[in-house]
């Protein structure tokens, strides 16, 4: 003779399996719609173009970094300043300061210090603030001068995910790819940087080559 165990421990046992399943279900569903967290596609963010860029610490060259540009003004003049198509160029532009942790800062072609903001286009590059909203490490914004203005001047996000310390007044045009170990390799190279009281480097960062990917 079977012991039918009664109906309510039966119900109990359901929900406590149907629970104890839920999150692993949830994950696998997040996992499915985001697996690739640094696709435009998914982020519904218009593409403009991929660069590279390969950044040297004190002569030593880290692994190159790869962007994806959004498609607004301030993605297409660093386009061009990646290309040299204007004739300005980023290569051999040095970061001018550090916040350790948060973001590198670079783009002053004109003296490398972080005061002058240099216009290739012969015009202030359109500002698109809320484009997107960068909560993480590898991102590219434009920074602004003291006139408020935007152009060659950005800077590379490194402070971690969920974090932000962008103004609400400055662009982000650009993101690192879907990281591969060269791009995660660059990153984390330019993290190590530290800075002196006044927030320069403690050594020399600069841009050793950059361009486009593809064509």
């Amino acid at each position: 003779m079977s012991i039918k165990p009664p109906r309510n421990f039966v119900s109990f046992c359901i929900v406590r399996l149907r629970l104890s399943l839920a999150p692993r279900f949830l994950v696998l569903w997040f996992l499915g719609k985001f697996d690739n967290p640094f696709s435009l596609a998914r982020m519904s963010i218009p593409y403009l173009c991929s660069v590279w860029t390969q950044i040297a610490i004190d002569g030593v060259p880290c692994p190159p970094i790869e962007f994806d540009i959004f498609d607004c003004d301030a993605g297409a003049h660093f386009r061009d300043l990646c290309s040299g198509r204007h004739g300005g160029r980023y290569e051999g532009n040095k970061f001018h300061a550090v916040h350790p942790g948060s973001a590198i800062y670079g783009g002053d072609i004109t003296s490398n210090s972080g005061t002058a903001n240099y216009f290739l286009w012969g015009r202030e590059v359109l500002k698109s603030p809320g484009l997107v909203s960068p909560d993480g490490p590898g991102y590219l914004v434009m920074t602004l001068d003291a006139n408020n203005r935007g152009g060659s001047m950005f800077m590379i996000t490194l402070f971690p995910t969920g974090s932000s310390y962008v103004s609400p007044k400055e662009t982000c045009f650009g993101r690192a790819r879907n990281p591969n170990h060269a791009t995660l390799a660059g990153l984390s190279g330019i993290k190590s940087v530290s800075g002196d009281y006044l927030g320069a480097p403690r050594s020399t960062v600069r841009i050793m080559g950059c361009g486009l990917l593809g064509p």
